[in-house]
C-alpha cells in the first residue's frame, strides 16, 4: 500500500509511536524463540493464518526491503492473541478474517488471499473506511487493532515472535545495543 519513501518514513513514524506503547507487548520474557509461520498456530486456524499473512503483507509489503511477510507478523498476532490480556481481540480477529472475506467476493467474487494486490488493497481500504461494520462489529476499529498489531509485529523485539531476523529493525535502520533513528553523536 505504501512506496518506499513515503513508507519508510510511516514506518519509522510507527515505531517511534510503539515505543510510546501503542498497545502492551506480550510476556514473552526471554521464553518465546523465533516462531516461523510453519510453527504449529496458537490462536488461527490455517485459513485465519493465510488471510492476516496476506493482510498484514499489504499493509507492509515487500518490496526491495523485508516486510511483514518475512518479518512473520502474522506469527507474532497469533502469538498475541493467545495471551489472556489479549483475548478480547480474539473474536475481533475471528470476525474480521470473514469480513476481509466477504468484502472480497463482494468486491471481485473471490477470496481475500486470492485477490490481486490491487484487489487486497481495495478491500483494506474499503475495511478502514468501515465497510462491513455489522452487529456490533467496528470494521474501522479491526483495521486500526490490525495495522497497530502489524506494526508491533514487524517492529518489537524479535522474542515475541515477530520481527524475524530483525527484518523491522533492519527496515529503519536500527542496529540493536546501539543508537535508535534519530539519534545523533555529538
Amino acid at each position: 500500500m505504501l512506496h518506499d519513501p513515503e513508507r519508510r518514513a510511516l514506518l519509522l513514524r510507527a515505531a517511534l509511536l510503539l515505543g510510546a506503547g501503542a498497545l502492551p507487548l506480550g510476556a514473552c520474557r526471554g521464553s518465546c524463540g523465533r516462531t516461523p509461520a510453519s510453527t504449529q498456530a496458537q490462536s488461527l486456524e490455517p485459513a485465519a493464518w493465510a488471510t492476516v499473512e496476506a493482510a498484514t503483507a499489504r499493509l507492509i509489503p515487500t518490496d526491495d526491503l523485508p516486510g511483514a511477510r518475512e518479518a512473520n507478523v502474522v506469527g507474532f498476532i497469533d502469538r498475541q492473541l493467545a495471551l489472556p490480556h489479549f483475548a478480547v481481540f480474539k473474536d475481533e480477529f475471528r470476525v474480521g478474517v470473514g469480513v476481509l472475506d466477504v468484502l472480497a467476493l463482494a468486491h471481485a467474487k473471490s477470496r481475500f488471499v486470492a485477490l490481486d494486490v490491487t484487489g487486497q488493497d481495495d478491500v483494506l481500504t474499503a475495511l478502514a473506511d468501515g465497510d462491513g461494520s455489522v452487529h456490533g462489529f467496528d470494521a474501522a476499529h479491526f483495521f486500526d487493532v490490525l495495522f497497530t498489531f502489524t506494526l508491533e509485529g514487524m517492529f518489537s523485539d524479535p522474542v515475541h515472535g515477530g520481527n524475524v531476523d530483525q527484518a523491522g529493525w533492519r527496515l529503519l535502520g536500527y542496529a540493536p545495543g546501539g543508537p535508535g533513528p534519530g539519534h545523533h553523536h555529538g
